[in-house]
């Protein structure tokens, strides 16, 4: 009995074991940002452990996947894992994952911005967790309503969830919680304008956070704080201190909004205590970090929109998989039949040309999903340049015009006033500064140059710009400046090469870069070398990074041909050759 007891225990631990060697595979996935090996094994996992009847890791699993979903923004696929597995634990006593489950749907409503759908799930999660009496969980779907209602400015359901979470989490909750329930109850008494009672709360709320140790929480505290004695207290120097603490807790991560916010915040500060050169810094790096976090976007949206591509490409594979397993299963039973009353020589050469037909169907997949991607790519960045001349053309062309409008009336307003205003200037000069932005946005969106001069004088002014006294650009073509190309085929070719010189400019640390464009027969050949370090060249295209696999891809869909030489220490050169696609010509009236 001994020995049976000793042997079951193992299996359980072993059990547990793998268990947890898979939920740290799918954290490391996600954590490195590769959601599709993290769904196809949260998956896979999910339902290994239906069949296993393990339905509490079964719904951990479940609620894993759905939120990887909702990182790659498919809201409705992430609601869909999580309603299939109520369907199963709806079948079993299991109220705790019944609750948690419907909270998580509830929140990812909340996230695609669907109020009514969300209110309702935290209705239903609310009423299941009472009947449990589950204090932590309940205070956690009582925060989920309190973000609700606080967006839609409702106090007296604000005031009611603020207050009932306080009572949850001054008996049970951690550090972290309590300082998110004081911090609940210092918004909602900003938000009725009593700041002196919010005030208290907030102190509460801080002291809290700095026990958690958790910088999240901590942060916020900070922001918090700073914003109080700016706003309310209007004591610029204690806001000053509280909010250069956030950039001192984020040292190694100063690229996300807590900190780009505090820098807005300390612009402000610092222009109202007359130090405008400070204030000045803090509004440009608030600037370039909001820049850098949009374009950080920007990617991963792209890369976003590949992996649910591959996760729906996965899933399809997978369904044709099971299927074709079946009938090959029913085949290779009638086969075996057949086999054993032939000769096992004619066994063996089937043998051998299933596999050869197998390899041919998998080297053929390999073409199809390479030219699928290349595709997607090419559809993407197409996307993106159309909408970067859609949006340029409606800033340039519609509210570019209405702000000079706006400041001509206001000019004129002005004009007729018999004494100067105050407001009237201030005015004057937001409309301008708007009217500034709008234009350089456009023209970063699509360069004046590239449109007016060419491509060929867009180069060589991007060329210019770009040159300074650690890395110097030359540029040379055998064409004329004011030779013009169909006017994709410039852009296409323009942000291409501008891909490569950022890419010489952010990895080279070379001093010389050469940039050449000529024409060579039908063809424009061009070529940019730099004496850098270099880098070893992947033998495998599929292990290249993103942006040669983006820039390989604009250059195969322009019918062109792509070469780069590179070795550690011999610097890099980039050769392109694409077909010249020439201007058409205007026709005679």
């Amino acid at each position: 009995m001994k020995k049976y007891f000793i042997i079951l225990l193992l299996f359980s631990i072993t059990a547990w074991s793998q268990n947890k060697a898979v939920l740290d595979s799918i954290v490391y996935y996600d954590n490195q940002g590769d959601f599709l090996k993290a769904i196809s094994l949260s998956d896979r996992e999910a339902k290994k452990l239906v069949l296993q009847k393990k339905y509490p890791a079964f719904c951990h699993i479940a609620i894993k996947e759905a939120l990887l979903y909702t990182k790659l923004k498919d809201h409705s696929k992430g609601v869909q894992v999580l309603f299939n597995a109520l369907k199963i634990i709806d079948k079993k006593a299991m109220p705790i994952e019944k609750v948690q489950l419907t909270k998580i749907i509830a929140d990812i409503y909340y996230q695609a911005m669907n109020v009514q759908k969300s209110i309702y799930y935290y209705n239903i999660a609310n009423k299941n967790c009472k009947k449990i009496k589950n204090d932590t969980l309940l205070a956690s779907v009582y925060q989920g309503c309190y973000k609700v209602y606080a967006e839609q400015r409702n106090p007296d359901s604000i005031k009611f969830y603020a207050t009932e979470i306080l009572k949850l989490t001054r008996v049970g909750g951690g550090y972290s919680r309590k300082a998110k329930s004081y911090n609940n109850m210092y918004s909602y008494y900003c938000s009725i304008q009593k700041p002196e009672l919010a005030k208290k709360y907030l102190d509460t709320s801080v002291y809290y956070a700095n026990l958690s140790k958790n910088r999240v929480a901590i942060s916020s505290s900070y922001a918090n704080l700073g914003y109080h004695y700016m706003v309310y207290d209007k004591d610029f120097k204690k806001a000053e201190k509280e909010l250069l603490k956030i950039s001192q807790l984020f040292k190694m991560d100063t690229l996300n909004m807590v900190v780009s916010d505090s820098y807005l915040n300390l612009s402000y500060v610092y222009e109202q205590l007359n130090d405008y050169k400070t204030a000045n810094l803090y509004l440009n790096k608030y600037r370039v970090n909001t820049e850098t976090i949009f374009n950080n976007q920007q990617n991963q949206q792209i890369q976003d929109v590949e992996t649910r591509y591959k996760v729906q490409k996965n899933a399809d594979e997978f369904e044709a998989k099971e299927l074709r397993l079946k009938e090959s299963q029913k085949k290779r039973q009638l086969f075996y039949i057949i086999a054993i009353v032939t000769l096992i020589g004619l066994l063996i050469l089937i043998a051998v040309l299933f596999q050869l037909h197998k390899l041919k169907q998998k080297n053929k997949l390999n073409i199809i999903e390479s030219n699928l991607k290349e595709n997607l790519i090419n559809a993407t960045i197409d996307g993106q340049e159309t909408e970067r001349k859609n949006v340029a053309t409606v800033l340039h062309d519609n509210v570019s015009a209405l702000l000079s409008s706006a400041g001509l009336q206001l000019m004129a307003f002005s004009a007729a006033q018999p004494t100067k205003s105050e407001e009237i200037a201030k005015a004057k000069a937001i409309i301008k500064d708007a009217h500034d932005k709008v234009r350089d946005l456009s023209h970063q969106l699509v360069p004046t140059l590239l449109a007016k001069f060419g491509l060929i004088y867009a180069l060589e002014d991007m060329c210019e710009k770009n040159s300074n006294s650690i890395i110097t650009f030359n540029f040379s073509s055998n064409l004329n400046t004011k030779t013009r190309f169909e006017e994709d085929y410039e852009m296409k070719l323009y942000f291409i090469i501008s891909e490569i010189i950022n890419n010489v400019l952010k990895h080279s640390n070379a001093g010389h870069a050469d940039v050449k464009i000529n024409k060579e027969n039908e063809n424009l050949s061009v070529s940019v070398s730099d004496n850098g370090q270099g880098f070893e060249i992947a033998k495998d295209k599929s292990n290249e990074g993103f942006g040669i696999t983006q820039i390989r891809a604009r250059i195969n869909n322009l019918k062109g041909k792509l070469a780069i030489t590179s070795a550690k220490g011999k610097g890099t050169t980039v050769e392109i050759q694409v077909p010249i696609i020439e201007k058409p010509s205007t026709p005679i009236a």
